[in-house]
Formats: structure tokens, C-alpha cells, sequence
């Protein structure tokens, strides 16, 4: 390969300076190049294309940052928002399944006591069906041994003379009547505890002892009993 001589390397006219120095500088001998690195009109041309260049590279590679910076700020705030969203339905249905649970339980409670009322009613109603059922067992009893009480002495009084005795006719509200004789002297007090077992002490008697014979008629009236003042209470 043939060697050129330093001296016979002629520089084109824009080597003055311009675009393309850097490329030419290269060209130059060393001497030149080194000139024109240490601030000849080709050095700046060069600094200032590569100071050109850098500097849009540099814009370049900003607005791309920028654009990746904007793409990630904009995805944590999607990230985020989504999440404040999902908060937010969440402690919806929280507050819905808290609401429906409290009514459930008051729906239970409510249950619970009704239930409760329910038994105490049906309780306190035997109870007191039994208690009736006992007096009214008790009231048969004592006027059953009173009715054989006044039996046991209706001999003795009948045989009393007609100035010593009485005849009494107790006329009851169901058509009932009943017929004894009683000392002068007894009182009305023994007269009410006859009318009270009445019905027992004519219960072994006939229509004929009644006052029920030939004929007559009868008038019956409801009665009202415990019982059916319980339902109406």
C-alpha cells in the first residue's frame, strides 16, 4: 500500500470547520489532529455536534423516563383506586351480613320469647284447670257430705209436730225444686247450706219429689261456668 506523505494531504475547504470535522480530523496528521484537539476550529466543530447529539439523545431518553414514569404512576394509581373499590364493596357487604345476622337474632329472640309466652300461657291455663277441676271436686265432696248430713236428719224432723217444724220449697234457677222440713228454730244460715246442696240432696229423689209431677215446665238457663270465663279472660 502506498504512503502518502503528511505534506501532500490537502484538507478540503470545509474542514475549516462545520459539519463533518469530527469525521475529518482523523484524516488530518497527527500534528494537525493534535491542533485541532486542543481547540482549532475543527474541535469546536466537533464538541458542538456531539454536544448537538447528546443532547437529544439526553431529550430522548428523558421523554422516554418521563413516558415510563407517567405509564407507572398512572398503573399504581389504577392499582390503587381498584383496591379502595374493592375496600369499600367489601365493607358493604360487611354491613349487609352484620344487618342480616342482627335480624336473624332478633328474629330468634323474638321467637324465643313468643314461644316462652306460649308455654307460660298453656301452663298457667292446666293450672288453673286443675285447680278449678280440684275445687269444683272439693265443692262435690262437701256438698255431697251435706246433703247426707240433712238426710240424716230429715227423719228426726219430720217427726216434729206441726208447731215445731217448717216446710220449706226452694224453687232453683234450672226448674229444680226441693222440698224439707226444718225445726222452728233453725237458722238461715243452716237454710243456705241446704239450698247449697239442693241439687245433691234431690239427686236420689224423683219427679214427684221435685214438685215435677203431674206436669210442668221446666226453664233452663245457661250458667256461665270457670271454664268458659278462662277462654273469655
Amino acid at each position: 500500500m502506498r504512503r502518502i506523505p503528511s505534506q501532500q494531504l490537502s484538507l478540503p475547504r470545509d474542514a475549516q470547520g462545520g459539519k463533518g470535522d469530527a469525521w475529518r480530523c482523523r484524516f488530518l496528521p497527527q500534528k494537525k489532529r493534535r491542533a485541532a484537539s486542543e481547540g482549532g476550529p475543527l474541535a469546536r466543530g466537533g464538541v458542538q455536534q456531539c454536544a448537538l447529539e447528546k443532547g437529544v439523545l439526553l431529550r430522548q431518553l428523558s421523554a422516554r423516563d418521563e413516558g415510563r414514569l407517567q405509564r407507572r404512576q398512572q398503573a399504581i394509581k389504577q392499582f390503587y383506586d381498584l383496591r379502595r373499590e374493592q375496600e369499600v364493596a367489601f365493607e358493604e357487604i360487611q354491613r349487609h351480613e352484620s344487618l342480616r345476622l342482627s335480624r336473624q337474632r332478633e328474629e330468634r329472640r323474638q321467637q324465643a320469647e313468643l314461644q316462652q309466652k306460649k308455654q307460660e300461657e298453656a301452663q298457667r291455663r292446666l293450672q288453673k284447670r286443675e285447680e278449678r277441676l280440684k275445687r269444683q271436686q272439693l265443692l262435690r265432696q262437701q256438698r255431697a257430705a251435706a246433703a247426707a248430713e240433712f238426710k240424716t236428719q230429715d227423719a228426726e224432723c219430720e217427726r216434729l209436730s206441726p208447731e215445731e217444724r217448717t216446710t220449706i220449697c226452694l224453687k232453683l234457677p234450672s226448674g229444680l225444686r226441693a222440698t224439707r222440713v226444718f225445726p222452728r228454730g233453725a237458722s238461715l244460715r243452716h237454710l243456705h247450706q241446704w239450698a247449697g246442696c239442693a241439687a245433691e240432696y234431690c239427686a236420689e229423689g224423683t219427679l214427684e219429689d221435685a214438685g215435677l209431677f203431674p206436669n210442668c215446665v221446666v226453664l233452663l238457663i245457661e250458667v256461665e261456668t270457670d271454664e268458659d270465663s278462662d277462654h273469655a279472660s
